[in-house]
């Protein structure tokens, strides 16, 4: 998704031309091109959360088996995305160079409308993190 900022009052947001050629958000959030005229309204606009929509559903897995303490709940909103903070994960194997995998996905609905199931996407990603303890005991 490419959002454009256009900065003071020459900038071109008009449809059909300038920086409203470079936007393509209007047709996944109903945004447009974006015209600001004050440093305070273009940090506002930086600081916004790219990713539009509604979360429909976010789980973890750690080895793959779901933490189910980790909800939608959990999620916050910032000028990156969505974060979940920093928590303690259960599950991992500490032992020297056992391989552990943790995934995040979130489903998200552009329109916020769960019907309508053409305008969803999800967001994974996986993280591989090594055990360094040797001799473990798990």
């Amino acid at each position: 998704i490419r959002h454009a900022i256009g900065v003071g009052t020459r900038s071109d947001v008009r449809i059909g031309y300038g920086l409203d050629m470079i936007d393509n958000t209007e047709s996944r959030s109903g945004h447009r091109a974006e015209q600001v005229k004050s440093v305070d309204a273009l940090v506002n606009s930086l600081k916004t959360n790219p990713v539009d929509g509604a979360i429909l559903n976010f789980t973890m897995t750690v080895n793959g088996v779901h933490d189910a303490r980790f909800t939608v709940d959990d999620l916050v909103s910032g000028p990156t995305g969505y974060a979940f903070g920093t928590f303690l994960i259960n599950g991992l194997d500490p032992a020297a160079n056992a391989e552990n995998v943790v995934e995040a996905h979130v489903s998200i609905d552009y329109d916020g409308k769960k019907k309508t199931l053409n305008d969803q996407y999800v967001l994974s990603t996986k993280a591989k993190i090594t055990g360094t303890i040797a001799n473990a005991v798990v």
